[in-house]
């Protein structure tokens, strides 16, 4: 590595600090299948999409896996 860097997430004003964290509880269970339907030709891909592990960076890859194959 050739640069390292330390970010305070607490501190980012338009993400609000952490992980999947613009969603109140039980969105991603009541919801999360309709994160997922494609509109025509568009397909969803991210961590908030996941079937596991979402809000993680294993989920945002298992997201756009899982896109990619639809």
């Amino acid at each position: 590595p050739i640069n390292y860097m330390d970010n305070n997430w607490l501190a980012e004003e338009y993400s609000g600090g952490c992980y999947v964290g613009l969603m109140p509880p039980g969105v991603l269970t009541q919801f999360g299948r309709t994160l997922r339907t494609p509109h025509g030709h568009i397909y969803f891909a991210g961590t908030e999409t996941a079937t596991e592990w979402a809000g993680y960076m294993d989920g945002g890859v298992q997201a756009g896996e899982r896109a990619a194959r639809e």
